[in-house]
């Protein structure tokens, strides 16, 4: 279905619809006005229930490639009426490529309503698909353009085995950016096994990898893998306004690799611009982070306009090249450290907290206190032994994301049992698999990073 300016198929104010192997093309983000498919409730009385989008191809749209919810806020729009908000519930959306479209490529929404309590939209699942090349629009300066997959004001969503890359390098917004897949003011979002690189911004902000943004809880990431992006590899943010709470969200088995391309970004950066982001759990990640020419990176962030609470490193690999700091904590920040391994493949190592240097995790332990758990000292400084770092793979189209071969631990490192027993300290349940799909724990204990080393490599 060729559009021309306009949308390419409407579902107008029902249910129970399926669209199934259709390429939709507009003439261009520039020159279209409408979505490739739209899925509208207009008038938002009630969740209608049950999508089906699969295997859809959708190009050259202004707005979305596919858009699925309420009335959208899209820019210059109007906020909604009490009582008329509410999209969809019993989505799946699955098999379908969205690229070249200015604004979103698959875009799941409500209309936004300061005063709202509860989601637009329920049960959603986005997987097995990809969305490129969809560029932002440099005229828009007031919030986010070009971003890849977005799950909005969701309650209960799946984005699974997704890939996302080259998005946003138009974006011209200098108040937020893109980002290659994520969430916002949502719950109960897992985001899992996709890919998210080579992801742009033109503006200000971001350009990252994943997002947990503001008003997100009770949400997962885990098993993906992030590369090259302008901003964060894995971000979770807070900002003024959001109607719901930023807290308690896990990011674990992850891998990011030279992220923070451009502007100061961690691999793993979590902040606020507004909003206290309290309870977040991060652990069994493993991050490499070069110098780039156009940024000022790290391994880890922490910091921005409030004291953050509750912040949990545990059992994370954290690898440096070029003397960038490892972690970085700004100041009144309630952040803790157990646990994890550091390297500096150039022997320079740098920790920066609260606006001071330290050269040595000694240092850092003696100043801070942190990376000590009842009183005794926990985390080590060890060359990780690793299948290798810094290859630049990219594995989306060559099968799952257990084909990358960096990052693996050989025989003999030392961060195999390394690991704090974290259901035992802490109670945490860690799930049953690291990255390559290994059982987790092997011979009883835990390794540091996204590996989990089999018991014959011990």
């Amino acid at each position: 279905i060729h559009s021309g300016f306009g949308t390419a198929v409407l579902v107008l104010n029902i249910g129970g619809v399926t669209l199934r192997d259709l390429e939709v093309r507009g003439d261009g983000g520039d020159t279209n006005r409408g979505y490739g498919v739209e899925v509208l409730n207009e008038n938002g009385a009630a969740r209608l229930d049950s999508i089906r989008l699969d295997n859809i191809t959708a190009s050259g749209f202004h707005w979305s490639g596919i858009y699925v919810g309420g009335v959208p806020s899209t820019p210059g729009s109007q906020q909604a009426p009490a009582g008329r908000r509410y999209g969809f519930r019993d989505v799946q959306i699955s098999h379908c490529t969205a690229h070249g479209n200015m604004y979103y490529g698959i875009w799941v929404s409500g209309p936004w309503w300061v005063g709202k309590t509860g989601y637009a939209n329920e049960h959603v699942t986005i997987s097995d698909s990809l969305a490129y090349d969809n560029p932002g629009d440099p005229a828009y300066k007031e919030n986010h353009s070009g971003n890849g997959i977005l799950l909005d004001d969701t309650d209960g969503g799946l984005i699974d085995r997704c890939t996302a890359w080259h998005n946003g390098a138009a974006n011209g917004s200098t108040q937020g950016g893109p980002v290659g897949i994520w969430t916002d003011e949502s719950n109960a979002v897992t985001i899992q096994f996709c890919e998210s690189y080579n992801n742009r911004t033109g503006g200000a902000a971001d350009g990252g990898g994943f997002d947990v943004d503001g008003g997100v809880t009770n949400s997962v990431l885990q098993y993906n893998y992030s590369h090259g992006n302008d901003g964060a590899g894995y971000l979770v943010w807070s900002y003024g306004g959001a109607v719901h709470p930023l807290a308690h969200n896990l990011i674990r088995y992850n891998i990011s690799e030279n992220d923070g391309r451009k502007h100061r970004y961690g691999g793993i950066h979590i902040g606020t611009s507004g909003g206290v982001v309290e309870d977040i759990e991060v652990y069994n990640n493993t991050v490499f982070m070069a110098g780039a020419s156009d940024a000022q990176p790290c391994d880890v962030w922490v910091g921005g306009s409030e004291p953050n609470k509750r912040i949990k490193f545990w059992n994370n690999l954290l690898i440096s090249d070029g003397g960038l700091p490892l972690v970085e904590i700004e100041p009144r920040q309630d952040v803790t450290f157990q646990g994890n391994a550091y390297w500096a493949s150039d022997g320079r190592f740098l920790f920066v907290d609260s606006g001071e240097p330290y050269s040595t995790l000694d240092q850092w332990r003696a100043a801070t206190g942190r990376e000590r758990l009842r009183g005794k000292p926990t985390g080590l400084v060890a060359d990780p032994k690793l299948t290798g770092i810094n290859a630049g793979e990219t594995v989306a189209g060559k099968g799952p994301l257990s084909n990358l071969t960096a990052y693996r631990l050989t025989p003999g490192s030392p961060l195999i049992n390394a690991g704090l027993d974290l259901a035992r300290e802490f109670g945490i349940e860690v799930g049953n698999r690291d990255y390559w799909g290994t059982p987790v724990p092997q011979a009883g204990r835990v390794g540091i990073g996204a590996c989990e080393a089999p018991a014959d490599a011990r």
